[in-house]
């Protein structure tokens, strides 16, 4: 049963049991202590709760009424009196002197009823307290069993919602957390952003101080060509002076090429190639030879393959041919390599064109083997002179006039492009564009300023003039007849025209040969 709160007071033996205001239990006509309760029923632990339970009230026996009656037992009498809650015997004690002496004088008679009636009173007395005890459990026990359930249910809801609160806390804390770090990270990117935004503000700082200096500079230099600009007399007049100075170059040009033909009288043109000879095989497929072309020398010069430093140099042409292996020859070692074979000689200088190099040209003296001179070619060296021979990009010639240097031009098609030297300076005179093209040509010579470019194809044949170009203007390709080369299947390498004999000195695949020459007295050119 639920406990139910109670303070119960009683008499002796038979009667109501004294109990100090613990929670019991009522059965019956018992009362049981909470201990019990929570023991369940007080047999489930197998330990005697017997002295636990009171008895509070009970049917008197006959045995004791009889005892009663008859007051035999006036000891228990005054046990039980003396077991008397402490109100009563205050009460008691309270009594006026009076009473209790005439209780007292009472007679046994008296005192007999006195206690039947004090008997008939405690069991009225304990059926009634009994009675009302039951009514008391049956009415406060529904009521004290709901409260507890509902303390339950709160407890346990309550329980449920400290759950929950701590979850939630929880989750709020791993949030907070989260937040922390991404806050850490957003605050780490953010300051390296500024850092590099301070540094690229740092450049645009210094660039736009530098742009503006250029501004100011620029402005100083515009003001400046504004103030030194000329007006438009001004550059009337430079016009005019311009205009003078070339039509005076021109004058000059004129007058030096009058100049150069009153100290020559060179009025020769090639009419024919008459004659073969075969004059000696010496020397690698490619190669130069030729004779000095100065008055009084009969030196001859052999210059075998594309790239070396050692010339042959024989007394005569006897000597040449005589000479086997060249045993006799005296043999100069220049102080660099030439390139090609477009090498000449003149009044004991050679000429060549220093390989390694794209245009120039060195002035070597033969007989202390010593550079006298050097010049670079304008324009020259970026294509082979001839594209029969694709190791000779500069080929040096030398006639009536001088000394001359053939190239091919790029910028020009790829045309021939002929340059006169001074021998003394190696200085430019003067250079002219020609329409002889490069292309299937093997090689070319001089005579008296006049250029004869020698054509065959690229398996070998008959070699044959076919483009002709005078500085004088007074021969012109297209009336010139083609002249071919006597009879012979072969290509050269090199073609070298001597002035003094009329011949050609050409390399014929290894073959050293001469050409003789026919020319003929060329017609003035008709007035302007």
């Amino acid at each position: 049963m639920d406990p139910v709160q109670r303070r119960v007071g009683g008499w002796g033996e038979g009667g109501v049991w004294a109990v100090r205001g613990d929670w019991v239990g009522l059965s019956s006509s018992w009362i049981q202590t909470p201990e019990d309760q929570r023991l369940g029923d007080g047999s489930s632990r197998g330990t005697d709760h017997s002295h636990k339970v009171l008895p509070i009230c009970e049917e008197p026996s006959a045995s004791f009424r009889d005892q009663q009656e008859t007051s035999r037992r006036p000891a228990e009498d005054q046990q039980e009196t003396s077991r008397r809650p402490a109100e009563d015997q205050q009460e008691t004690s309270r009594r006026p002197a009076g009473d209790q002496q005439k209780t007292s004088r009472r007679p046994a008679g008296d005192q007999q009823y006195f206690s039947e009636e004090v008997l008939r009173f405690s069991v009225m007395s304990c059926r009634a307290v009994s009675v009302l005890l039951v009514s008391l459990s049956i009415s406060v026990l529904p009521v004290q069993s709901q409260s507890a359930s509902q303390d339950t249910f709160i407890i346990q809801y309550l329980e449920r919602r400290l759950v929950q609160v701590e979850e939630r806390l929880n989750q709020c804390e791993q949030n907070m957390a989260s937040v922390t770090q991404k806050t850490y990270d957003l605050s780490s990117e953010v300051r390296g952003y500024l850092s590099t935004l301070s540094v690229m503000r740092s450049e645009v700082r210094s660039q736009v101080e530098g742009v503006s200096g250029r501004v100011e500079r620029l402005e100083r230099e515009l003001e400046y060509l504004e103030n030194k600009m000329p007006t438009e007399a001004d550059i009337q007049m430079e016009e005019a002076l311009l205009e003078e100075q070339i039509k005076a170059a021109e004058l000059e040009q004129l007058k030096r090429r009058a100049r150069i033909k009153v100290d020559h009288d060179c009025n020769a043109a090639l009419s024919q190639i008459k004659s073969l000879k075969i004059v000696k095989k010496a020397g690698d497929s490619h190669g130069s030879w030729f004779k000095d072309p100065t008055e009084g020398s009969n030196k001859v010069y052999l210059l075998s393959g594309v790239r070396n430093d050692t010339v042959l140099e024989f007394d005569s042409l006897q000597s040449f041919v005589e000479e086997s292996g060249g045993a006799g020859a005296q043999r100069v070692q220049l102080p660099a390599h030439w390139q090609g074979s477009g090498h000449t000689v003149h009044d004991g200088f050679i000429y060549f064109h220093k390989a390694d190099t794209t245009n120039q040209i060195l002035k070597v003296d033969l007989l202390n083997r010593t550079v006298v001179d050097s010049t670079l070619v304008p324009g020259a060296g970026r294509l082979p002179v001839y594209s029969l021979n694709p190791d000779t990009y500069l080929d040096l010639a030398v006639d009536e006039l001088g000394l001359w240097v053939i190239h091919a031009d790029p910028e020009y098609g790829g045309n021939l492009v002929i340059t006169k030297l001074d021998k003394g300076s190696l200085s430019v005179d003067f250079t002219w564009d020609t329409q002889c093209r490069s292309r299937d040509a093997e090689g070319a010579f001089l005579i008296c300023g006049t250029l004869y470019v020698v054509y065959n194809t690229r398996y070998g044949g008959r070699s044959t003039i076919q483009c002709v170009y005078d500085i004088h203007d007074t021969i012109h390709s297209a009336e010139s007849p083609v002249l071919f080369f006597p009879k012979r299947y072969t290509s050269h390498s090199s073609v070298h025209y001597h002035p003094g004999d009329r011949e050609l000195y050409a390399w014929d695949d290894g073959y050293q040969t001469i050409y003789k020459v026919e020319t003929r007295r060329n017609r003035p050119a008709p007035a302007a």
